[in-house]
């Protein structure tokens, strides 16, 4: 699979391409992903202390948060489902924070396993507009896409 350069303009529209087709056309569903995607960088970037980039971002993604999300059709229909996993991708991303401080390989690991466990929500979301085999036959290509770096790209700290 070729993916454009993390994050760069043609890799975002390659990844609302792909989002659009994992969740079959369901515009809300793609909606919600991409406000949560939008939340958990700018939480990130504040915690890392990248608060120009935040200070840019802090307007729109609180609107996104407050006004758009909850209006979203799929969010209100799967509120339950979704909140659980969101909560526990924040659980583990609050970890990963904590494990990339110590320098033991087993931290360094989970930190690396742990800061996108919110991605599960995409294959989450791609079982609920489309069933289960739905999200199994995204599930690998989804990872493969959202995934930008090695585990040695993120131990030396060549990544965003």
């Amino acid at each position: 699979m070729t993916t454009p350069e993390f994050d760069s303009p043609k890799w975002r529209e390659k990844r609302d391409s792909l989002l659009g087709e994992w969740m079959l056309g369901n515009e809300d569903a793609v909606e919600f992903l991409l406000t949560v995607f939008q939340a958990a960088e700018l939480w990130d970037d504040i915690i890392d202390g990248d608060h120009q980039k935040a200070k840019e971002a802090v307007s729109t993604t609180m609107l996104a948060l407050l006004i758009d999300l909850p209006a979203n059709k799929f969010f209100c229909e799967n509120l339950n489902t979704l909140r659980t996993s969101m909560l526990l991708g924040i659980n583990a991303w609050k970890d990963s924070v904590l494990l990339e401080q110590r320098s033991d390989n087993w931290a360094k690991t989970w930190a690396y396993a742990l800061r996108d466990l919110y991605m599960e929500l995409v294959p989450l979301c791609a079982m609920l507009v489309g069933g289960y085999h739905h999200m199994r036959a995204i599930s690998l290509p989804a990872r493969e896409f959202f995934q930008a770096e090695t585990f040695g790209e993120y131990l030396d700290g060549r990544s965003d």
